[in-house]
This record gives C-alpha cells, structure tokens and sequence, in this order.
C-alpha cells in the first residue's frame, strides 16, 4: 500500500516534470523513468542513482545526435525528479543532498510543504520543483547562519540619495547588526538593493532569489544581480510565484526561538502583492502562529497611509476583523520599527547600539 501511495506520487511528480504528451524525446524519458520506477519496487529516489538509470536506458539509440539529446534530457528530468520526490516522499528520503548547495543534510519540513499546497491551489501553477530546489537553498542559508533572517519587499525603482531608499539602506544596516540576521531580498535593484547594501556594510550575511525577466524594458533594469550578492548568495528562479514564496518562506520560523521578520518597504503593485500575500497566509493560519514572523509596514513619508485608511474600511465594513489587521505592524521611522523588534526579541540593551545612531520620533501604531 506504501509503495502504490508512492508510485501515484511519483507519477504525479513526473507528470509535472515531463508531460507525457510532449515530444517524442521527452516521451521516451517519461516512459522509460516511469519503467525504473516500477521495477525498483520504489525504491529509485537518489538523483544519482536515476540519473544514471536514466542515461544508460537510452545506450542502444542508433542515432547519435537522438541519443545525445535523450541522455541530455535525462540528466534534467532527474534532477528535477529527484528533488521533486524528496519533497514529495520524505519517509522514503529523510534528506536531500545537493552537489550545488553542499554536503549538508537539509529537510522540507511540513510547513514548506503546506505553504506550497496552498500557493499552488490559490493560483493554479505548478512550482513544487522550481520551489523545492529553492528551498534546498534557503535550508543551506539557514543552516550557515541559524541566528535569524530579515527578508525585505520593496519598490525596485528607488535611487539613492532618495529619502525611500536611504532609509531602507539605513534600516537593513541597523536590524542586520543589532540581531545578527541575515538579510533577504529579490535581489534587483532600488529598494531591494538598499537592504543588502546596509547589511554589507556591517559584515552581515545576505541573501537573494532572483527572478529571470526575458525580455522588455524590465528586464534591462532588473535583470543584473546586486553587486552585493556573491555568487553563493543569489538563486534565480523563472516564476514569480517561487520567488515570492521562497522570500516568504526564508522569513517563516522553523523554531520558535528564530528571529524572523517580514519588512514591507515603500513600493508598488509588486510590493503590494508581496505584502497581502504574506498576511493572507497568516489569516489562513497556513503560517501559523508558531512560525509566524513579524510582519512590519514601513511608512515613510506616509507612503501607505491611503492604503492603511483602506484597510481599516474594509474591516470597519466586515470584510476583515481587527485581530487581522493587527498582524501588520506600522511605522512612519526606523527608530520605532528598531525599538519594536529589540522588545519583540529581547535584545539586551548591550546590543541595541542604533540608540546611538538612529534618530528619534515618528510613531508606531496599529492600522
């Protein structure tokens, strides 16, 4: 009965990896990955092991340039099986070890996999193996820096010099020292580039997942990788669904002692996905309580106050409640939005050397 639960599950995973009904190469690799599976009694889950069971499937292919673009073809369908299944099949693969992101043992725990159910199910698009070899990443990150993780959303068209983006700079520098976290951001530029340069200019270790934009005017602007980001430091992913959950994801506690915090800078359309997207998750309870970060609105110059007078009709209407509402923290300063996070996380006063630097005032206040 395990092994049937298993083999439905690996059909599934390589029906999303290789489309049975696509062209004849691909064709062959499903059949024929379908047909190790099968006589391996499940047990063909190592991505070495199917690749290499993969490869020589194809030994006695006449045509030379067929059997090089079969073999091709197989390396890609095992890696992706691979990761897929250990994801999709944890009792069978307690751990995944990948040549790319080192030799350390990293777990897709529950929540990984709740929070892409429900990603999937709430937008109809496939991304469990484009978001599992994500989360391989963002694992090996944790694993290299277990202090804690700020991730921060933001308009990619700010510039220095600009109050928006000095600000954001200045905030990334200041929460990355005080708490020792590691910075996260989509790694483009302007407000996401502003975080990382903070964080970098105190010593503090960063992080970027990075969307591939093909083409248009969008992509002359986005495309190029912060300098701040080393090679190490920066995945690219093809869906913007896989980045916005990695991004939430690596601000997700997987202990309850992590500090985890979710920073909503001044942005756009973009941003504002970002940010609902990270609240309906927490009042689904798809990130519950436990694991939940702190979600903070950083209104500079009352960037959202028309956005927060929106929220706050739509619960005055109903059509949201206040518990809801008070999931976003808001902050008009980066004093405050400091001081909130160094009480949320108990920062001895030792640590809390922005007193020195941050400038006073402003407000905090719930929407």
């Amino acid at each position: 009965m395990e092994h049937l639960s298993l083999f439905r599950r690996f059909e599934q995973a390589l029906d999303e990896t290789v489309p049975a009904e696509t062209d004849g190469i691909r064709s062959a690799i499903w059949q024929q990955a379908r047909d190790i599976f099968e006589r391996s009694n499940g047990q063909v889950l190592e991505r070495g092991f199917l690749r290499r069971a993969l490869e020589t499937g194809f030994e006695n292919e006449p045509n030379p340039a067929v059997r090089d673009a079969l073999r091709r073809h197989a390396r890609e369908t095992a890696v992706t099986l691979a990761e897929t299944l250990a994801f999709a099949a944890p009792s069978q693969v307690e751990f995944f070890q990948s040549r790319d992101f080192g030799n350390d043992e990293i777990w897709v725990t529950p929540e990984d996999e709740r929070l892409i159910d429900t990603i999937e199910a709430r937008f109809g698009v496939k991304i469990k193996a484009e978001a599992i070899r994500l989360m391989h990443f963002i694992r090996a990150k944790e694993m290299e820096h277990p202090h804690g993780d700020a991730v921060y959303f933001g308009s990619a068209r700010t510039n220095p010099g600009e109050p928006d983006y000095d600000l954001t700079e200045e905030l990334g520098a200041e929460v990355a020292e005080t708490f020792n976290v590691r910075t996260w951001t989509g790694a483009g530029p302007g407000n996401m580039r502003a975080p990382l340069c903070g964080a970098r200019s105190v010593n503090k270790p960063v992080g970027g997942v990075k969307i591939h934009i093909e083409q248009g005017a969008l992509a002359l602007a986005e495309q190029n990788i912060c300098p701040e980001l080393g090679p190490g430091d920066v995945l690219e992913v093809h869906k913007m669904l896989t980045r916005k959950f990695g991004l939430i994801r690596a601000g997700t506690k997987t202990h309850p002692d992590h500090r985890k915090a979710v920073i909503i800078t001044p942005g756009g359309y973009g941003t504002g996905d970002e940010m609902f997207e990270t609240i309906v998750l927490r009042q689904l309870g798809k990130i519950d309580e436990q694991h939940a970060p702190e979600i903070l609105l950083m209104n500079y110059g009352h960037h959202y106050t028309d956005l927060l007078r929106w929220m706050k009709h739509v619960c005055d209407k109903g059509m949201a409640k206040q518990h809801e509402l008070d999931l976003v923290k808001v902050f008009d300063n980066n004093r405050s939005a400091l001081e909130y996070l160094a009480d949320r996380w108990k920062a001895p006063a030792e640590t809390c050397s922005f007193r020195n630097r941050v400038q006073e005032g402003g407000l905090t206040y719930n929407i």
